[in-house]
């Protein structure tokens, strides 16, 4: 449908505007009991304030003729109805039925009386509010994004996002979790910035009481770059007080972890290697061009299949695992962590390795300096001892704000 400049314009720059549609098929009937989550987000935009002045100031000039007309249906809607638009089948254009400016000419495709831009917030003001549940849009900048695939099948959760905005006081409330449905629109060019963490533009979260964000069928992750957008929509909701803010706040630290974090929350983890899990303990070659991890060996030397080139100087990657004895954790249990190369590294720093490797036993009672993770999972070792499953996450350079 985007190949066509109508559907085209409509999709990408159309929301808020009166278009007219032909050709559509019905597919289902829907209301508020049935699809709360899509009325949620009708009723966010939806706003009758123009029409019912409009409708207040035509009943005060006729009220002398006597005449009446019924308040104009502009509330929200409790029932509506989901279409299907197929290629070739169906069109769109601009509603003509718009008032004329100044020259006389027509305004193709003018903001409706009954919409209402989202409300861009920022995650202090969500924890002011009083209503049990929301839709709300967020200019956040994206500290980690991690796949969680669910035991639970009825789980529809594909992914949670961690972001921040630097607008909350409260350190134990700097970060907040997104947890982002299969169903969640999520735009070019986003998944880029899983390498790179930036600025993303949240739109039609469902906020609900306890801290609860989904990003959902309704909702859309964009890349926020509002130096490049030239739409009426996005100059409506990128506003350069927000931008500015955005773009000047510091990275807040992370949670120490202790024996009452929660699970799936990050942390940060500081202690000594009480043991290491050798199951997890190899290394391999990668290509230094392109990063393929699958070589191939011809003879004594590695080909890479993607650069089709002979790798002279390959990368070594490993992978480590250990157990370690964490002073914040007050004896409660251990933390296992997954450690990322330069961690590895650090901890291997004062060994040579041979033709079998590194001798792990040299790593055993090693400080493993302050490190950022995700707290993936809470079990009990076969002693019944607790063990806090940690995945180490990328650290933020230096002056490095996301932007």
């Amino acid at each position: 449908l985007l190949q066509e400049e109508g559907w085209a314009a409509c999709l990408r720059g159309g929301e808020g505007k009166e278009w007219v549609f032909s050709g559509l098929r019905v597919v289902q009937r829907a209301n508020r009991s049935r699809m709360p989550t899509l009325f949620s987000l009708i009723d966010s935009v939806w706003s009758d304030s123009v029409a019912r002045t409009q409708w207040t100031s035509q009943q005060d000039s006729e009220q002398s003729q006597n005449t009446y007309e019924g308040i104009p249906t502009c509330l929200p809607p409790s029932f509506c109805y989901l279409v299907m638009a197929r290629l070739g089948e169906c069109r769109v254009e601009p509603s003509r039925d718009s008032p004329s400016n100044n020259s006389g000419r027509v305004e193709i495709g003018c903001t409706s009386a009954i919409y209402t831009a989202p409300k861009v917030v920022t995650l202090a003001d969500i924890e002011t509010t009083a209503a049990d549940s929301a839709r709300i849009s967020l200019f956040v900048k994206l500290r980690f994004w991690r796949s969680q695939p669910s035991e639970d099948a009825s789980s529809s959760t594909e992914s949670v996002l961690f972001v921040w905005d630097g607008s909350s006081s409260d350190p134990s409330q700097s970060y907040i979790k997104v947890n982002v449905q299969q169903s969640c629109v999520i735009s070019e060019h986003v998944l880029d910035l899983m390498k790179n963490p930036g600025a993303l533009y949240l739109k039609d979260l469902l906020w609900e009481r306890g801290r609860v964000v989904t990003a959902d069928v309704c909702s859309v992750i964009h890349q926020a770059c509002p130096e490049g957008a030239h739409t009426d929509w996005w100059q409506q909701v990128t506003t350069s007080t927000i931008w500015n803010s955005l773009s000047a706040a510091v990275p807040p630290g992370v949670p120490v972890i202790t024996p009452s974090t929660n699970l799936h929350s990050l942390v940060q983890v500081q202690g000594r290697v009480l043991s290491v899990d050798e199951n997890t303990a190899f290394s391999w070659p990668e290509c230094g061009t392109c990063g393929n991890n699958k070589l191939t060996e011809e003879g004594s030397s590695l080909q890479c299949p993607t650069c089709d080139k002979t790798v002279t100087e390959p990368v070594t990657k490993m992978s480590l695992e250990v157990y370690l004895d964490c002073p914040s954790l007050e004896k409660s249990g251990i933390v296992k962590i997954k450690l990322l190369q330069e961690s590895i590294q650090q901890l291997l720093s004062n060994q040579q390795a041979d033709d079998e490797g590194y001798e792990l036993e040299a790593v055993l009672g090693q400080e493993l300096s302050t490190v950022d993770g995700y707290l993936a999972s809470i079990s009990r070792d076969p002693a019944g001892e607790r063990v806090l499953m940690v995945e180490e996450i990328p650290q933020l350079p230096e002056g490095k704000t996301g932007s």
